[in-house]
């Protein structure tokens, strides 16, 4: 089997990504652990959200996923150049899919932690006459 220019292509890509998301996510750990007191409960969040993070970008370079998209129809499929048994391949195929499920809830919740933040200060804020 000889890979395609393409394939090498999309999986120096996926490695290049993991790589950016190694380094971004450790030096957001580093602040994150600097600022410790100023963050509170929310650095718990953020560490779960980084654990994902990195997990995600593990399975998709692992897998190399090609989208192709056309009037109605969607295809994604694993172009695998690290992986190339089918086991490994449909384990991080559905370690990809239920990451990505994951992180579109982790950020669902993030708005509607920092909504709530938000609105509970504004409310302290404008409500302060009569709590004194």
């Amino acid at each position: 089997f000889q890979p395609t220019m393409f394939e090498l292509l999309l999986q120096t890509f996926t490695l290049f990504s993991l790589i950016a998301s190694l380094c971004f996510n450790i030096i957001l750990l580093m602040l994150i652990q600097l600022s410790e007191s100023r963050i509170g409960n929310y650095r718990k969040f953020f560490f779960c959200s980084i654990v994902f993070d990195l997990l995600y970008a593990l399975a998709e370079c692992m897998l190399s996923p090609f989208y192709y998209t056309s009037y109605g129809i969607c295809v994604v499929a694993a172009m695998s150049g690290f992986s190339t048994t089918e086991p490994m391949i449909e384990l991080f195929w559905m370690l990809w899919m239920t990451l990505f499920n994951d992180i579109i809830i982790i950020v669902a919740h993030s708005v509607v932690y920092r909504y709530a933040v938000v609105s509970r200060l504004l409310f302290l804020k404008d409500n302060s006459a009569a709590i004194y």
